[in-house]
């Protein structure tokens, strides 16, 4: 995410009446980071003519306590997706499979973005990563391409500290939800 993507976003209207809602903040760029470094996006999907640029926005917490550096425990997520017509599947629609994977990394980012989850997982010593478990989705209308498109993500419930069941919706400029999912994400167990 960079300074051209939040302008980008920014001549959108639609997207811009949506970021002067001040019950959520634009997240910091390196938490903004984390939901594009894995292989997939930074070196296939990311580019002008796919994903070409993203945005992610946290709602407020009430009473957060806690250094500034650490990301806080959101429960809720809008993400702005800025789509190229290079992932479509029929001309000018999106593949299926690229709507699935923007729910999946979208749900995915808000495990991460609560501090439960490092980018870097499997880098660091002593860290196991979080993957999907499974993730059921339901293609309501065609996402229509180039477009931008919102996905609104919600942390539904945090079950023995290491599961999250999360669920999202993709909205078009008119606010209609395109796609829907809900998955349960896992932080694996270290081997031994």
């Amino acid at each position: 995410m960079s300074e051209q993507d939040l302008a980008a976003f920014r001549s959108i209207q639609w997207v811009q009446e949506l970021l002067r809602d001040e019950s959520f903040i634009i997240a910091e760029p390196r938490f903004r980071d984390q939901i594009t470094e894995d292989k997939l996006f930074k070196t296939t999907l990311i580019s002008p003519t796919r994903l070409a640029a993203f945005l992610p926005q946290y709602r407020k917490c009430q009473n957060l306590a806690g250094p500034s550096d650490v990301p806080p425990p959101v429960e809720e997520l809008r993400l702005f997706w800025l789509l190229g017509s290079d992932l479509d599947g029929n001309p000018g629609m999106l593949h299926g499979g690229i709507v699935t994977t923007l729910l999946d990394q979208s749900m995915g980012f808000i495990v991460m973005f609560r501090g439960q989850y490092s980018g870097n997982a499997l880098k660091e010593p002593g860290r196991t990563p979080t993957v999907t478990a499974y993730l059921n989705t339901q293609f309501r209308r065609p996402v229509f391409t180039p477009a931008a498109i919102m996905v609104h993500v919600r942390l539904v419930e945090v079950l023995e500290d290491r599961k999250w069941r999360v669920e999202a919706t993709i909205y078009d400029h008119e606010n209609r939800p395109l796609a829907s999912g809900e998955a349960l994400f896992v932080k694996t167990r270290a081997r031994i």
